[in-house]
């Protein structure tokens, strides 16, 4: 996966010598205008005029929610590696798993592509920080926190990495796709350290993720309306 790296300052030392004290997470934020804009890239680029369904978004939305929830003890300690797959296989507390895809669509002809990027950082804390904890005691989404670091994801970048992965860009310029949705997500965390040798610090961690649904052309509207109706309030 393409990989974004920001650090304002760094340690001077290791987080070894540090004693974790706190951690806010930052559920997922939607990130609107990148997702709408990776999806025109996406149909301009397919030779059919696909077909969007807010239904496949939400079936996207609910696989980003699993996620997020399956990542919060890598986001919590000190593995900063995401776990990304197209599968649900963790019995998560109170979350509904659905294994596939095609259990997340209610239709086996069902494609689906996911992407991450991410940001890390640090920062000593002192009496200038004020604004990180306004921001984080008021529990501020992850976008706000991000862009005040001074950082954003873009459409682009996404689409650059999905091309550059032949098994992705198969989907995303297949015949066999007719419709399509996605939703594209930012969720993060912010640790707190203390130690007694070095000024206390935040180490932060955000993932942009994104997930994209297809459905085979062959799919037709009663299909999706039938599905629609008996999905749809699972989501």
């Amino acid at each position: 996966m393409k990989t974004i790296f920001l650090s304002l300052i760094l340690f001077c030392g290791t987080l070894a010598s540090q004693t974790l004290v706190k951690v806010i997470y930052f559920p997922p934020t939607n990130l609107q205008d990148i997702n709408e804009e990776f999806l025109r890239m996406v149909n301009s680029t397919n030779i059919n005029q696909l077909k969007r369904l807010p239904y496949l978004d939400s079936a996207a939305a609910y696989h980003v929610r699993y996620l997020f929830e399956r990542n919060k003890a890598a986001l919590g300690g000190s593995d900063n590696r995401i776990f990304l797959s197209h599968y649900e296989t963790e019995d998560l507390e109170n979350f509904t798993e659905k294994l596939n895809p095609k259990d997340r669509t209610g239709h086996p002809m069902t494609y689906e592509i996911c992407y991450n990027a991410h940001v890390v950082g640090s920062k000593y804390l002192n009496s200038r920080s004020k604004p990180f904890f306004e921001m984080i005691e008021n529990q501020k989404n992850a976008l706000e926190l991000l862009s005040y670091l001074g950082n954003r994801f873009y459409a682009s970048e996404m689409f650059s990495w999905y091309k550059s992965s032949p098994g992705h860009y198969a989907v995303i310029t297949s015949n066999d796709v007719g419709y399509f949705g996605a939703t594209t997500m930012l969720f993060g965390v912010a640790r707190f350290y203390e130690s007694d040798r070095e000024a206390d610090s935040m180490e932060y961690i955000f993932y942009e993720v994104n997930v994209t649904v297809f459905f085979n052309k062959a799919v037709t509207e009663s299909e999706i309306d039938s599905l629609r109706k008996v999905h749809s309030h699972h989501y």
